[in-house]
């Protein structure tokens, strides 16, 4: 079970289980704790929590698995952005601040500053409120 003062959120009543047995089972037969790994992830993944997505991802690298970041999902309509970059402005076209997007993610503010600084210069855009347009626009299929 981890140990931090954040509260539990549903995706880790769900997911932790997962996790602690593929911990106790990495302890000593690491190619059986790989698919509670991945499955934890998964799950991590779905709930958009990046955080606690990439210690799980340290965990696989640990036991010795080595992937590519997956660009399943990504939305046709925003080829130029990273799955995170796509998950900060789409919160943010929805009126939230940069702190509530963090915590709505599990990141940090200067991490959502950071995907939302790089979208804005992949996308050309200068304001919130112009990628609140973009994001309409794009979303609508028009």
């Amino acid at each position: 079970m981890r140990m931090t003062s954040t509260p539990m959120t549903d995706h880790d009543v769900v997911t932790e289980p997962v996790l602690d047995a593929g911990r106790k089972l990495a302890a000593t037969r690491k190619s059986e704790a790989v698919p509670y790994f991945e499955t934890a992830l998964a799950l991590y993944a779905r709930a958009g929590a990046e955080r606690d997505a990439a210690r799980v991802r340290r965990r696989l690298r640990a036991a010795g698995v080595r992937r590519r970041p997956s660009t399943s999902g990504l939305s046709d309509a925003w080829p130029e952005l990273t799955a995170a970059e796509l998950r900060v402005v789409r919160l943010v076209a929805r009126g939230l601040t940069n702190q509530q997007v963090a915590e709505h993610l599990s990141l940090s503010p200067h991490t959502v500053s950071s995907h939302l600084r790089r979208a804005f210069t992949k996308l050309d855009v200068t304001s919130r409120a112009e990628l609140t347009r973009l994001e309409k626009h794009r979303d609508s299929g028009e």
